[in-house]
């Protein structure tokens, strides 16, 4: 409940205690429980980017690929558990093509 009434605090623009002194717990309750509903401030803004960011890798696979879930572009979100590498998924971003050099040969 503390970390919700700093999140509603920053969004009036006042400290907690001076929103702990306007409102009692049961307003502060019925905001958390609203939050649930409706999400809104800074998180809320970092799913709608990462749902935005993983339909523009998505648009990009290859043809076969398992999409991209948008969590994998939340920092400090746990992303599900996947059965491919990373390396498989940036190989079905950037397609399996290996380029060589001829100076390297």
């Amino acid at each position: 409940m503390r970390r919700f009434a700093f999140r509603l605090a920053a969004l009036f623009g006042c400290t907690v205690r001076e929103l702990l002194a306007r409102i009692d717990a049961r307003e502060l309750a019925e905001w958390q429980a609203y939050f649930r509903l409706e999400p809104f401030g800074e998180e809320r803004a970092d799913w709608r980017q990462a749902q935005t960011t993983a339909m523009l890798a998505n648009v990009n696979l290859a043809k076969n690929a398992k999409p991209i879930d948008p969590s994998l572009f939340i920092f400090g979100h746990e992303p599900p558990k996947q059965e491919t590498s990373l390396a498989d998924q940036i190989r079905a971003v950037f397609g399996d093509k290996k380029k060589t050099d001829s100076a390297f040969k």
